[in-house]
């Protein structure tokens, strides 16, 4: 947990990607980290590294993505009733584990070109909800992610908006700190924290696909930042503290 940790710190949204592929190493190192993820969460990530005509283009990215080539889909079970917040939960967990790795990611949603070849070599049977790119990155974001990250934080709410409790204990106060950086689409930040007699649950205010993606990252970061245990599934799961 305290390395998921110290990646929450550092990871930032890159955009911009270098053209140096990855090697044999990194590759084998994400394809274990899925393998393990799909094992334990029943879900269907999987890494694709000839993303090149998805995002290529500014029709198909709105210009906000460059020299994309590799992608991990996020899809899984329709049948699953936990779906999309378990695709939040454990791409999170891999995005963490891909910036220890020093590798850049993005989460993307919806400016991708769906009809890419890559979706066409899927089980027709699963939902794809979207994509986690990823690659080399510069050391420093490049002018167009500064101005990006800079337009999407301007409403970023404040850790105090994000919780409510009478007397909230420090590691509590430590998961609402982690739990500001979770990236979340248009950096909504979207759901709440409620301590109430002892008990710990966490809500989104509408059940969508995005919403619920959006809370399966904030129980993420919750759990790492606090240290206290770990939520059940729905909007309003509680904590089960260890």
């Amino acid at each position: 947990m305290k390395d998921l940790l110290k990646a929450i710190d550092i990871r930032v949204s890159r955009r911009v990607y270098s053209e140096k592929p990855l090697s044999s190493e990194h590759i084998d190192l994400i394809n274990k980290e899925i393998e393990e993820l799909n094992r334990v969460s029943g879900l269907s990530f999987s890494l694709h590294t000839n993303a090149f005509s998805m995002f290529d283009g500014f029709r198909k990215s709105y210009g906000l993505l460059k020299n994309v080539r590799n992608v991990v889909v996020l899809a899984g079970d329709a049948t699953d009733s936990n779906l999309y917040e378990k695709l939040g939960y454990y791409g999170e967990i891999l995005v963490l584990k891909l910036t220890l790795m020093g590798l850049g990611t993005c989460w993307v949603s919806g400016s991708f070109d769906k009809n890419d070849e890559i979706f066409k070599t899927l089980d027709t049977s699963l939902v794809v909800f979207g994509v986690i790119t990823v690659g080399h990155i510069d050391k420093e974001l490049s002018f167009r992610e500064k101005a990006i990250h800079n337009l999407s934080h301007i409403k970023t709410k404040k850790e105090r908006d994000l919780y409510t409790a009478e007397n909230p204990s420090e590691k509590f106060l430590e998961g609402i700190k982690a739990l500001a950086k979770a990236p979340t689409a248009n950096n909504s930040l979207n759901f709440h924290v409620l301590e109430k007699d002892g008990e710990i649950s966490m809500t989104v205010p509408k059940e969508t696909s995005n919403n619920l993606c959006n809370l399966g990252i904030g129980k993420l970061h919750f759990e790492i930042g606090s240290d206290l245990g770990k939520f059940k599934f729905g909007s309003g799961g509680i904590l089960d503290y260890k």
